[in-house]
């Protein structure tokens, strides 16, 4: 059961640091490639709001880590356990 508990941290977390990663890099990536689009030009947003959705990004997925860590920590546990 424990080892379950375990994966399901371990998905569960991969997944909030994936979806935090790419909402971060794509706003990023947004942000340079308007830059090099139009480069005299004024942005369609502003920077300020675009660092606050990476921001936002960076909290989902560092709310992701957590989670990896304690199910690594269970499942690592439940190994060791298991040989000895």
């Amino acid at each position: 059961m424990r080892k379950y508990i375990a994966i399901g941290l371990i998905v569960t977390g991969l997944a909030l640091i994936g979806i935090g990663l790419t909402g971060a890099i794509a706003q990023l990536g947004a942000l340079y490639s308007g830059a090099s689009n139009d480069p005299l030009g004024e942005p369609s947003t502003d920077e300020q709001s675009r660092a606050d959705s990476m921001l936002y990004s960076a909290i989902i997925g560092g709310a992701g880590v957590p989670m990896l860590g304690f199910g690594t920590i269970l499942l690592t546990v439940r190994r060791c356990r298991k040989r000895s």
